[in-house]
């Protein structure tokens, strides 16, 4: 309990802070922690340091201005700590696999990586803890939706990119599982990135057969691949269909778990 409760802290403290200088010293003062049990515990429940959680909270708040405001480059890069356009767009396309300016034209998803949230135990043919993002809006936007279908989707080999390639890779090829969503996404549907590999598309949908179609033209690109250090990694996705009359009826605590059990059947 005093985990979560010191983990909880450092996240708000994160999450208020982004286009803040901000210190690993200043974020374990704040929870009254020593800096390195607070490094270790993050890394060991989240498994990634929290620089780099840092910085990758950073892009995403920076990908949702490029897409919600008419700031120019240059003042978003600024705001969370990159000291010029260059090294900010070299960062940028090292996430997203195309500069900011590209990007802004193109896509209308910028959560690749939401705020953290505490992880859970999944269940199945073994038991695992698996790491979650925060579901406070999919959750209240579930609440609104009924007579319609979300499409979870689950990364196929995500440990295997991170273990063998990197988590640049990794992240990569998560960019490009988004791209592949996004490009099936209509205008009234919504994307949401819920945990390492899993994703769920709300859509407009009411028949079974027209998510499924969705579902199959994101199917399609599977084996496709992405560039890292002159290899060529294909990527893959699958997943299944959930109603979501079914789902807005489940309890906070229960809505990870029924998503990432629907992306399992493909």
């Amino acid at each position: 309990m005093e985990s979560f409760a010191v983990l909880t802290k450092a996240l708000d403290y994160i999450e208020n802070n982004l286009s803040e200088e901000i210190s690993q010293k200043e974020i374990a003062d704040h929870c009254s922690y020593s800096l390195s049990a607070l490094q270790k515990m993050f890394r060991r429940v989240f498994h990634i340091g929290i620089a780099d959680y840092i910085a990758r909270r950073r892009i995403t708040a920076a990908s949702r201005d490029l897409l919600n405001t008419d700031d120019n480059i240059l003042d978003i890069a600024l705001r969370y700590g990159y000291n010029s356009h260059e090294v900010f767009s070299r960062k940028f396309t090292r996430i997203w696999g195309e500069s900011p300016s590209q990007y802004r034209k193109k896509r209308s998803f910028s959560e690749i990586y939401p705020r953290l949230d505490m992880p859970i135990t999944i269940s199945g043919g073994h038991t695992m803890k698996k790491f979650r993002f925060d579901l406070t809006g999919l959750y209240e936007t579930l609440r609104e939706m009924h007579d319609t279908y979300a499409i979870c989707f689950d990364m196929c080999n995500l440990l295997i990119f991170n273990e063998k390639y990197g988590h640049d890779a990794g992240d990569i090829a998560i960019a490009e599982c988004l791209k592949r969503i996004d490009s099936v996404k209509e205008e009234d549907m919504i994307m949401f990135r819920i945990g390492g590999d899993e994703f769920v598309l709300l859509t407009n949908k009411k028949e079974l057969e027209d998510a499924e179609a969705l579902r199959d033209r994101v199917f399609s690109h599977n084996n496709e691949t992405v560039t890292y250090n002159g290899e060529e990694l294909p990527v893959s996705l699958h997943g299944g269909i959930i109603r979501l009359d079914t789902a807005r009826g489940l309890r906070y605590s229960k809505l990870f778990t029924d998503l990432v059990e629907a992306g399992r059947n493909s």
